[in-house]
């Protein structure tokens, strides 16, 4: 399990009733951004690549220029990759 650095979130007053301000669902990156991939243990960042598709909030999936996939469409976690 992930350990998170940030404290609980305190409740919003927003009238009669609590609320929780909700996460951010928004990914680091966005279909079409040129990327470097930092491979870990490598001593060198890959790329450019293009970002193809963003399956889920901190996953990518990358591309080449010609559309090809990057290890067959494997999802690579947003802190390996750098923006150019």
């Amino acid at each position: 399990m992930e350990k998170r650095d940030t404290e609980p979130q305190s409740p919003i007053v927003s009238g009669d009733r609590p609320r929780y301000a909700a996460e951010s669902s928004q990914s680091k990156y966005k279909c079409g951004d040129e990327i470097y991939l930092d491979k870990p243990g490598s001593r060198s960042l890959a790329g450019p690549y293009l970002i193809s598709s963003v399956p889920s909030k901190g996953k990518y999936v990358l591309c080449l220029e010609n559309g090809d996939k990057v290890e067959g469409g494997t999802e690579f976690d947003e802190s390996n990759l750098q923006k150019k």
